[in-house]
């Protein structure tokens, strides 16, 4: 199974940490800055991305990977069907089924979300996008920031079909756009209906 990961997807694997994956992606930009060229990021997080995993789907991907009849059985006896009640002061709710997520703090959880978001990597983009678990960052280097907006805004609407197609929602409120290399920076952008403000700062995996 690890050999069908695309080899751009980092997060519970090894020697894919966010080191790993920060060091790539700096060292890039540097790398492209110091020829002079432009580059425009977009920084994405995805909104509670462990719960909203659709078990239909994952299955099917993993149908699609090669998984055995029989471990799709026992897999999707580990997945669905599952309740849970919530205890408040001695109160409990009413038991629900579980019917999307996986597991967190489990061993299979991580495996089951890298299986999930691998085939986001398959999209014909023309940007690069580096990625840690549900972080997300998309990036287009070029000498002129109007084809930067332009690839951006195309890559951009590409992944939001592929978020809304696996059920997968994005926190606005940690969705940000930066600009490096060039000085004349808005307030925001616009990308299909969707504005995202411009930050000078921006925190990824802790740094």
């Amino acid at each position: 199974m690890t050999t069908k990961f695309s080899p751009f997807i980092c997060g519970f694997r090894k020697s894919h940490n966010a080191q790993y994956s920060l060091l790539k992606m700096i060292e890039t930009w540097k790398n492209h800055l110091d020829q002079g060229k432009k580059i425009g990021a977009i920084f994405m997080d995805l909104s509670k991305a462990f719960d909203t995993i659709d078990h239909s789907l994952l299955l099917a991907k993993m149908k699609a990977y090669g998984f055995s009849t029989n471990s799709l059985r026992l897999l999707q006896s580990y997945l669905c069907h599952r309740y849970q009640r919530v205890n408040i002061n001695g109160s409990f709710s009413e038991w629900k089924m579980i019917s999307v997520g996986v597991p967190q703090g489990s061993i299979l959880g991580p495996l089951f979300f890298n299986i999930f978001i691998n085939d986001i990597f398959l999209i014909p983009l023309s940007c690069s996008i580096s990625n840690y678990a549900d972080d997300n960052t998309l990036y287009a280097i070029n000498d002129s920031m109007s084809e930067i907006k332009l690839s951006l805004s195309i890559d951009f609407s590409l992944l939001m079909e592929w978020f809304d197609e696996n059920h997968m929602v994005l926190n606005p409120d940690k969705c940000h756009y930066m600009i490096f290399g060039h000085t004349d920076a808005n307030d925001s952008i616009n990308l299909n209906g969707n504005e995202i403000m411009y930050k000078e700062h921006e925190d990824i995996l802790g740094v």
